[in-house]
């Protein structure tokens, strides 16, 4: 895959339509099939198994770490420092963490996060590299959309939730939310975060621990997105995608005008269609290919809660 940050050039007009961003005409197919073999051409690379976001790359900055059930204690001789589970997160805002709800929120309340067992922890490979207690950024708040309901399946409906960091980030670390002008009928859309990069469900603890805690990313083509969607559905039945640990992380589109990227989209989970589960995976092996659910950020409902919920952290 190509790791030029500029992004795809985009080929088609700029289509805003409050709704589904569809095109019907033949002329439009013929240029989202053109747009569709360039993108897959290159996009032999993923999260599971795929293309590491290396330091220097933009995009190691729009994806972040996400410790929970973790501590980190001072001690006479340095730091302890702990965690139980992982998700990915994107700061929308210098101190504001956007996350999937069900991150924070268990199936049993007992084992529900609080404020000092999340940290947003900096750096690609956070357990991998040298500890830097600086790079720990303690949580003040958690605040969880209130139509969220656990779901032990993946893809819930409402699966969002914002963290409140104490310090604020380094304004390079912030991602800006997507809005309609960054809307094409076909974009290229970047799957990123620091889950498992293989899927197999063998795996030992100590493969699973070797396989978690760096940045991966992929690119998908995402076509007819419909703004007024809760979700975002993205077909991994070509065995490429999101899985276990990165829940929360972005979904992320490039504006080639701005040379940015905007979230779109929050990882909640994966899917199987019970015809694809017999096709691809008779034998019961992997969890995560089928579908990957995104959660919606420009879903009105969901926009106008992490708007008003950010602004009340800030005052």
């Amino acid at each position: 895959m190509s790791t030029n940050e500029t992004g795809f050039i985009k080929i088609l007009a700029l289509i805003l339509v409050l709704g589904a961003s569809t095109l019907s005409s033949g002329c439009a197919e013929d240029k989202k099939q053109s747009y569709k073999n360039k993108l897959s051409n290159q996009a032999d690379s993923q999260i599971l198994n795929g293309e590491e976001v290396t330091p220097l790359d933009p995009v190691s900055k729009k994806a972040l770490y996400l410790a929970t059930g973790a501590q980190l204690i001072k001690t006479p001789k340095g730091y302890s420092a702990s965690q139980k589970g992982q998700c990915t997160a994107v700061a929308i805002l210098p101190n504001v963490i956007l996350t999937a709800g069900h991150c924070v929120i268990a199936e049993k309340p007992e084992d529900n996060q609080t404020a000092d067992s999340v940290f947003v922890i900096l750096g690609n490979k956070p357990w991998k590299a040298k500890f830097d207690p600086n790079l720990w950024y303690a949580v003040d708040e958690i605040k969880v959309i209130d139509t969220y309901g656990r779901n032990k399946s993946g893809g819930s409906e409402n699966d969002l939730a914002l963290l409140k960091l104490k310090r604020p980030l380094p304004s390079e670390y912030v991602t800006e939310l997507a809005t309609e002008v960054q809307l094409f009928p076909v974009m290229d859309f970047m799957m990123a975060g620091y889950g498992l990069r293989s899927n197999l469900t063998e795996l030992n603890t100590e493969q699973e621990k070797k396989n978690l805690g760096e940045l991966y990313r992929t690119y998908k083509i995402l076509e007819d997105y419909e703004l007024n969607s809760p979700k975002i559905l993205i077909d991994q039945t070509d065995m490429k995608g999101i899985c276990s640990g990165d829940s929360g992380g972005p979904g992320l589109i490039y504006d080639q005008s701005q040379k940015k990227y905007y979230v779109l989209g929050i990882v909640s989970g994966t899917k199987w269609l019970e015809s694809d589960k017999n096709k691809f995976d008779p034998e019961n092996k992997v969890t995560c290919f089928g579908t990957a659910v995104y959660t919606n950020v420009l879903f009105p409902e969901y926009l106008d809660w992490i708007k008003k919920t950010s602004e009340n952290f800030n005052k």
